[in-house]
Formats: structure tokens, sequence, C-alpha cells
């Protein structure tokens, strides 16, 4: 029986990993369903936020060794043309163009404009990837806002197939896009390795880590102002691409307030396998988000058997009950720092009962999916 076949267009797309979740999202789902579709990508030649192409990779061309059974084909703006990606993106009868994300001009934006004058004939799947979420919508309110009402006003989501990851993204969707047709598919995470590296938990000293993008949404300054008075040693780790600079500032001026027992290094954007390292050398992650779809650096932690302190605006929920973490409100910053010097004291033995809860919490999600009859229904 011939394949039926889905072309993914996102504006990121693997060995790049700025744009943090998408990236693995998107990857990890051709990887999945590669057996099952034949799937081609149209990205860009360049990582988010960077001016250099990908080293060793051939723009404008479908490029086949990038993963196998997927064809990559890598757009270089400066020389390939509207026409020219117009012609990429409509001339090959694909059975579904799967869109990533959802203010996107080149990416989004123009596919859909395409599918609106019959250019593009398969069905549109447009997954928001959390962008209606009221976190993400807080940024730039008006430019969405304005984009949300164009598209409802033109009825162009009358002939998208929404793909939500989760029930909320569902209800996000249709609060936005009454009556839109929806189907719930959750994210492919990455494999559970079969082992880590541990470390030791001294009681009084915590090693911290942050992995995230460094934007309002992230909300790293809420954790600078919530270590302020903890009492022990702390080396506080963050890692990501900076995306707002002015907000970049704030927490760099903040952070040189702290006291001298607080620690901090900011590392910029690592590769996923330096990510591994990173996360084995510390105790705790924490993201006090003001929203995530799924969040693919928190399951990383705990994938890695570590703990995790996160905000309660996430899918993942329950985590002190099951020994893996905290899951707290914003509106309790106090609470934060609590759990931060309840971690700081944590002797061996209770760190690592956290470091199996972590575990066991990542496995027992695992084995509750069944992704693949889930997005089967996606691309029906």
């Amino acid at each position: 029986m011939k394949k039926k076949r889905i072309l993914l267009i996102s504006d990121w797309f693997f060995p790049g990993f700025r744009a943090g979740g998408p990236i693995r999202s998107t990857y990890n789902m051709c990887v999945a369903l590669k057996d099952e579709f034949e799937i081609s990508v149209v990205t860009s030649i360049k990582d988010h936020g960077e001016t250099l192409p990908y080293y060793g990779i051939k723009p404008n061309v479908w490029n086949n060794d990038i993963i196998t059974g997927v064809s990559v084909f890598y757009l270089d703006r400066t020389t390939f043309t509207i026409r020219q990606y117009i012609n990429l993106v409509c001339t090959n009868k694909y059975d579904f163009v799967y869109l990533n994300h959802l203010y996107s001009p080149f990416y989004v934006i123009l596919p859909l404009l395409l599918k609106w004058r019959n250019n593009i004939q398969g069905k549109i799947i447009l997954c928001p990837r959390g962008a209606l979420h009221s976190g993400a919508l807080a940024e730039k309110k008006f430019k969405k806002i304005l984009f949300i009402k164009t598209i409802r006003f033109l009825k162009w989501h009358k002939f998208i197939h929404f793909h939500a990851t989760n029930e909320k993204e569902a209800k996000e969707i249709e609060k936005y896009f009454p009556g839109s047709e929806i189907t719930i598919a959750g994210n492919f995470p990455g494999n559970i390795p079969s082992a880590t590296t541990e470390i030791f938990k001294k009681k009084g000293e915590l090693n911290l880590i942050y992995i995230a993008r460094i934007a309002k949404i992230k909300n790293l300054l809420f954790v600078l102002e919530a270590l302020e008075n903890i009492k022990g040693s702390v080396k506080f780790t963050i890692i990501g691409p900076v995306e707002d600079e002015q907000y970049f500032n704030s927490c760099k001026k903040y952070a040189e307030t702290l006291p001298a027992n607080i620690n901090i290094e900011f590392k910029g954007p690592l590769s996923p396998n330096e990510i591994d390292k990173q996360l084995s050398q510390n105790h705790l992650y924490v993201l006090a988000t003001n929203g995530e779809n799924f969040g693919h650096s928190i399951f990383e932690a705990l994938k890695n058997h570590r703990p995790i302190l996160i905000s309660d605006r996430t899918p993942w929920r329950n985590l002190h009950e099951n020994s893996a973490g905290w899951d707290l409100s914003l509106n309790h910053p106090e609470k934060f720092s609590h759990a931060l010097q309840t971690a700081l004291n944590w002797d061996d033995n209770e760190f690592k009962n956290f470091c199996d809860g972590a575990a066991s919490f990542a496995e027992k999600f695992i084995s509750s999916l069944n992704l693949k009859e889930e997005y089967k229904k996606v691309f029906a």
C-alpha cells in the first residue's frame, strides 16, 4: 500500500536547537512516523537567531542523509525566491501539509494563503505549539490578536485541521477558532536513557539548573528573586539563548545583587548532548514558566533522573505526591523559596529518593502513551 505523504513546514528543524521544544517535537514526530508515512520537511538553513548556516548541509536541495527515511529541504532565503518556494510546496502532491506554530509569516501565513487560493491541494494540519496560551499571547499581544482575528475574518480556520497536543490546548483553539476541527495527540518524547550519571548531594549545598530561552514567558527573574534569602550554598547554571535582550539584562542586573552564597553562571545555548551532561551535574531543574504546552526540557530532566521545581502552568502536575519535585502556583513566590530551601537541605538519601521519583514519573508517562495511534487520527 502506498504511503500517504506529509510535508512539514517549520521555521526551524534539526540539527537546530535554539528554538527549543518545537524542534524536538517535530524531530521526534518524524522519527516515530517515518515508517508509516512518506515525510518531507521544508525549513531554514539557519538555527533560530543565528546568522550563519548549518555547517556541512547543502541549502536549496533535498537532503536525504539528515534523518534516515526523511527528506529535508533547507532554505537559504538569500538565494531562494518566493516563486521557487511556492513551486516547492505546491508542485508535489502531498496528502497533508503540517504547519508548526502559528505566527510565522513565511512558514505558516504564506502556506495558509496558498491553501486559500487553492494552490495547495493537501489537507492543512496546524499545531499552535502553545502559541494560544495566555502567557504566550501576553507578548506582542496586539499583533497576535490581530492575526487571530484576521484568520477568523477570512475563515481560514474552516480549512485547517488543528493538532492540539493536550486537552488544554484544544480548549484554547476552540476559544479563538470556534467550530474548528481539532484532534489531540501528545508530543513524542525522547527515549529514557538506560543509565544516568549519579551526583552526590551534600546537605546545605544545591546545584540548580535552568534550561530554556531567556524571555519573559520563561520567568527566570522570578527564580532569581526566590533565591534571595536562601540559606546555604547554591550554584545556579542558566542555559538557553537570549530572546529578549532587555529582559536578559534585567536578570543579569538582579543576579549581581544576590548574596555571595548564590553563584550564578549564564552559559548560553547548548546542544542536546551537552544539556544531558549538564543535567547529570545538577541536583534540581527549575522553570517558573508562565505557560508551557509540553516542556521538553522538563521531561529531559525527569528522564535523566532529576527532580524538578516548576510552575503549575504546564501539563506536568502532582509532582510532589510522586516524589518527583514540585509544581507550584506563581501567586505564591514564597512557596518557591521554601521548595528551594528544602532541596538545598536534602541529604544524599533524600536526594536519591527524589531522583528515583523523577525517573519513575517519566517512565509512567511513557508507558501511558499510545501516540502512533493518536497521530494516525491527526493524519486521517
